[in-house]
């Protein structure tokens, strides 16, 4: 069983520090699918609250033999699709955005020191490599989860990584 189904079946049956840790988990990701679609961070703020209490409204829906990140990232998904469509706005693209860039791995780092310079990071950023790094999902599963192209998706990966590696030589100094 995995975190994320032990802690959503606990929250579902009313631990709420249980339902604090799964929303301390995926706000990064639902506020990324979020500002993904509507380009505002303030729109996304309100679209990430909205899709969290919508989980929680329907939490008595979610099958326990799905995981729980495709579906609140489907419900966030749903919800700024359903503030798009009250506002008449189509959602925000990122055609013209930089093609991905090449970074080696680096070298195994200081978890923490990388742990306390993720909130540094761009939210679309972070969310990219939380999905990749704490959900454990493709770069393809996270293009279909963000709705953007997957080079798009390796882009913002690159980018991250990059940031990361040029603060922590900057704190080697």
């Amino acid at each position: 069983m995995t975190e994320d189904r032990r802690l959503a079946e606990c929250a579902r049956a009313g631990d709420r520090v249980a339902l604090e840790a799964l929303a301390k988990r995926w706000e990064g990701p639902v506020f990324a699918v979020c500002y993904r679609l509507l380009g505002r961070p303030d729109e996304a703020r309100d679209a990430s609250q909205e899709a969290f209490r919508r989980m929680l409204q329907s939490f008595k829906t979610w099958r326990e033999d799905r995981e729980f990140g495709p579906w609140v990232l489907a419900i966030a998904r749903n919800t700024a699709r359903a503030q798009l469509l009250q506002r008449g706005r189509a959602p925000a693209s990122l055609d013209g955005a930089p093609e991905p860039v090449a970074v080696p791995p680096p070298a195994p780092p200081d978890v923490d020191r990388l742990r306390a310079l993720l909130p540094r990071l761009e939210p679309l950023e972070r969310a990219v490599l939380e999905l990749r790094t704490r959900h454990g999902l493709t770069h393809e599963q996270i293009a279909e989860e963000l709705q953007m192209p997957a080079g798009t998706v390796r882009s913002h990966a690159s980018r991250a990584i990059a940031r990361l590696r040029a603060w922590m030589k900057e704190e080697e100094r």
